[in-house]
Parts: structure tokens; sequence; C-alpha cells
């Protein structure tokens, strides 16, 4: 499953403050010893023969900071004179240096030579990601204010998501975006990060066809349009690709790619339909042409077809929230009108999954929403309407292989729960809803009343 919508986000990276040149910095010095005095010491490495977590400090009960692996090599810079550890030089560290069980190292060079650290109270930096903040720019200028508040609850979201497991170290990670939709900001934590984009890539995918269509939509296209959106429907996607391809469903995934790359959504793009089971499609009629996304970095078994980040899955949304409400938004200069964005996101608020970050806020809110899965993937894009603000989130998990449902469904509601209490501190909700997921067989919108709404809409 997949989903995307269309932004005037942009999302540009924090100010990372940088550990003043006198903590952690190596200075290299070349000088001619005196006659008769020694030279500096050799330089003293290991080599892990396992995988191995790496710590802040000495010893287990500190912070992982990175995992190693089997055959890594690491420079040693110092000892510690009462613990079995050493000191190494780590750039994923946030002084660069780390700490690793000496007995998990096959040595180098003389551990004697290094210099010693005798004590036990360290004065270590903290490991509280920064950040990332997210801005849009609007008819009247660039709005950057973020919300009181919106910092500390995004951050104890993230702390969720890090107590889960999903440490991007460990193999399994994770990307988080949060929007104000009031002051147009928000922040996001590995939110350029590239993950396979399952269904939420169907968003983009009805936001070219909206606007590459030259009249409404019809009754056709709008039953496909909810069976895309809604019950996720590989057969209607390809359909609408091909309507979007004139015939074509390879020209009409080359299509929205495009207009991904217009919008500046430079980690997201989809080349091929998507897959029916039980059926092959015809070969493209021309070499496949990948774009060269500025946001290369990706989880390793990302889909090579479809992928998605966080960041451009948040701007797509306040994008369609923007133009709905005929303010100023890039979807006008794709070809859509707020009618067409107003129809995009009814239909998914009309999302039949109850569940995920749907299933953090009380039975009745309005959430447009995309759900989206595959066997190591969980995703989930919403856009809410709630009486203490409107806001979107977007939460990208990841395990490699298989990732189980009744852990990545409860993250996701009280993510979406610790943000909904936020926004309404006089309306706070005690606990997550247990959320449903219709089976997927029953779902099929051909004589449901929302396909007159969609098309009725002013």
């Amino acid at each position: 499953s997949a989903a995307l919508p269309v932004s005037t986000l942009v999302l540009t990276p924090a100010v990372v403050a940088t550990t003043p040149a006198a903590t952690g910095t190596t200075v290299a010095v070349t000088a001619t010893p005196a006659s008769g005095t020694p030279g500096p010491p050799a330089a003293v490495h290991g080599v892990l023969a396992g995988v191995v977590n790496i710590r802040q400090g000495p010893g287990i009960d500190h912070a992982r900071v990175a995992v190693g692996q089997a055959g890594d090599r690491f420079r040693l810079t110092a000892r510690h004179s009462l613990l079995p550890w050493v000191q190494v030089e780590e750039p994923r560290a946030p002084n660069g240096r780390a700490w690793i069980a000496r007995d998990l190292l096959q040595l180098e060079g003389d551990l004697f030579s290094l210099p010693v650290i005798s004590q036990t109270a360290l004065h270590l930096p903290t490991l509280t990601p920064t950040p990332s903040l997210v801005r849009v720019t609007a008819a009247g200028g660039e709005r950057t204010a973020l919300p009181p508040g919106l910092v500390e609850a995004a951050q104890q979201a993230w702390d969720l998501v890090l107590q889960a497991g999903f440490e991007r170290e460990s193999g399994r990670p994770a990307a988080l975006a949060i929007l104000d939709l009031a002051s147009g900001a928000g922040i996001g934590f590995q939110e350029q990060l590239a993950f396979s984009g399952t269904s939420i890539q169907k968003i983009n995918v009805l936001v070219t066809l909206l606007g590459a269509l030259d009249g409404p939509l019809t009754r056709d296209l709008a039953v496909d349009v909810a069976d895309t959106m809604i019950c996720s429907e590989n057969v209607a996607t390809n359909r609408l690709l091909a309507r979007i391809g004139a015939g074509d469903v390879w020209a009409g995934a080359a299509a929205v790619t495009r207009l991904l790359a217009t919008l500046e959504h430079s980690g997201s793009f989809i080349t091929a339909p998507y897959t029916i089971p039980g059926q092959t499609p015809a070969p493209p009629a021309a070499p496949l042409v990948y774009p060269t996304p500025v946001a290369r970095d990706a989880v390793p078994a990302a889909d090579p077809w479809n992928r998605i980040t966080a960041g451009d899955v948040a701007r797509q949304l306040a994008s369609l929230y923007r133009c709905a409400r005929e303010e100023d938004s890039p979807l006008f200069s794709a070809g859509l009108e707020p009618r067409e964005c107003r129809q995009a996101l009814k239909v998914m608020s009309n999302n039949t999954v109850d569940a995920l970050l749907r299933a953090g806020v009380p039975q009745g809110t309005v959430v447009a929403h995309k759900h989206g899965w595959i066997a190591d993937t969980h995703s989930n894009a919403a856009l809410f309407n709630t009486p203490g603000g409107d806001y979107v989130i977007v939460l990208l998990l990841h395990q490699p292989q298989w990732l189980n449902f009744q852990l990545s469904l409860p993250l996701m509601a009280e993510v979406s729960r610790l943000l909904y209490n936020h926004y309404n501190p006089q309306n706070a909700l005690p606990a997550i809803r247990a959320g449903t997921i219709p089976e997927a067989g029953s779902c099929n919108f051909s004589a449901s009343p929302l396909i007159e709404e969609l098309l009725l809409m002013p």
C-alpha cells in the first residue's frame, strides 16, 4: 500500500551547534624530535570479531551510539584504568569518541602506550538529536515561527520511536515529520531518509491525475480514486496511472516522478506500476530513467522503483491543505484547482482504516490520511483537523524482513495521541483507541454515497 500529497513547504535543516574546537578536536602536529628524544607512540587500532554495541561511555549502562560490524577497524584514543574498556574514534558519536569493551577487539599495537582515563563520572554530551526545521513559503512571505511547545512535543514523540527500538544504528530506521498548518512550521527527524514508497505514493498518483485532467472527475474515475486511496487497490491505481500516461502505465509513473521533481520533492519517485498478483505488465516502451534525487540516503532495502521521504510527504499534504483553502500553493502551478484539492482531502478523510495515527485521536476527528505497508515497512501520512489546531504527521517505520503490526500500530497511535494532546490539552485523550483495519476484500466504492459527494463538491 502507499500514498502522497503535494506541498508548498521547504524542509530546511536546522543549524546544529558544533563541538567547540577545544573539545573532541584532533590537531595534527608535525615536528622533528630533538636528538635522543623519542617520537610519538605508534597508533593503536582494534578490529571487531563480531557485531558489537558501541557505547557513549565505558560500560553497558551507557547509551549505545552505534553498532559495529565484524571487521570494522577503529583507532584507539585512550584506555580506562579501572574498567576493561577502551576509547575509540567514532564519528557517529556526538563528540567523535565512543567506548568498546576491550575483550571484543583484536588489538594492533601497544595498548599500554595509550593515554589513561581514570574517572567514572564522565561529562558526556547529550544524545538528543537536533531536529530539522520545516518551513513553508506563503504569499505573505516565509512563516517560520514554531508554535510554543511544539519542539518539545515533537521530541517526546521521537523519543517514543527510539524507545520502541527504531534506531537507525541498530538497522531499524524510522522517520518522523510534523507540520503545524497555522504557522506553516514544524520539525522532522530523519525526514530526508528514503523508504519504500508503499501505498503512500498513491497520494502523488492522485495529485498528478487531478492536475492532468482537462475536465471534472467522471463517475468511473471517482470510483477508481476511492478504491485507490481508501481500499489501496492496485488494479485501480494502475488504471489511474494509465489515464495519466495516455494508456501507458509506465508513462504514467514517469509523469508522477516528473511532477515530484517540479515540486522539489527530491527524495521521492515512482518508475513502475503497482504489482498485481498473477499479472505481468507489458514492458515499458523505452528504458526506465531513474531520477538522481538530492536525498540519496535511503533505507538499505528500499524499493528501487518506488520511494518516499517523510519530509516530502508532509509537504505534499500541507500543499493540498493550502490549495483546498484557496491559499497560495505550488499545486496551482501543477494544474490543480481548489475544488480538486478538496476532493483529494475528502476521499482521504473517508479512509476506513481506523488505526495507525488515527487511533491516537478521539472518534469523529476529521483525519485525511493514507496508509501503506509491506512486509518490512509500515507507514502512515495524516492531516488532522482538531479544535486546537490543524497539523500533519508522517511516520515511517522499517524493520528488515518483517515488521510486526503489534509493534507498529500502538506506536503510531501513541505518537499521534501525544501530538493531539499537545494541541488539545483541554480535551486530552487519556489512552489510544483500539482501532480497526477492515478486510481488503470488503472494500469497494462503486455504489458508495461518497462518489456523489465527490462529484458534487463545490
